[in-house]
């Protein structure tokens, strides 16, 4: 799967499915994307190839205090993937909505519900959580077995 920015000098290529897609309501989410929420595919880095462009990464604040680098285009300013410093490096955070075919990455999960505005609905049979989750308890095991590989690197 492909994606790009909106100038389209940033393309890259997704080589294997996400581990995960989150739909995140927290206030940090709302406020950078400037919508109800963000839609994140969480992949490895590895797994992710930059085809064209130049990145700009930035530093923005997070809940956890952390922050978190947002990678943009350097000429559109698009932000393509961020990496959660909580998380660590090995891990992309790919905006949904710069892939080619957004509607093929629906979330898996809705997670931050606590400060999710009132209007915005949820699929039944979505899971949702009002903070963050147990991975083990949602994740698939080929995903906690990919994520566990890049951690025991």
């Amino acid at each position: 799967m492909n994606g790009s920015c909106s100038c389209e000098k940033c393309k890259f290529e997704i080589l294997n499915k996400p581990l995960i897609v989150h739909g995140c309501h927290c206030e940090n989410c709302q406020r950078q994307s400037g919508s109800s929420h963000s839609q994140n595919a969480m992949i490895e880095k590895n797994n992710v190839k930059l085809l064209s462009g130049q990145i700009e990464p930035i530093l923005v604040s997070t809940g956890s205090g952390q922050g978190q680098i947002v990678c943009r285009c350097k000429d559109c300013k698009i932000a393509l993937w961020s990496v959660y410093n909580i998380v660590g490096p090995d891990f992309y955070y790919i905006r949904v909505g710069t892939l080619e075919k957004p509607e093929l990455f629906p979330p898996d999960v809705h997670i931050f519900l606590s400060s999710k505005v009132s209007w915005f609905q949820i699929p039944e049979g979505v899971p949702r959580f009002e903070k963050m989750y147990d991975r083990k308890q949602i994740w698939h095991q080929s995903a906690l077995n990919r994520m566990r590989a890049i951690l025991d690197k």
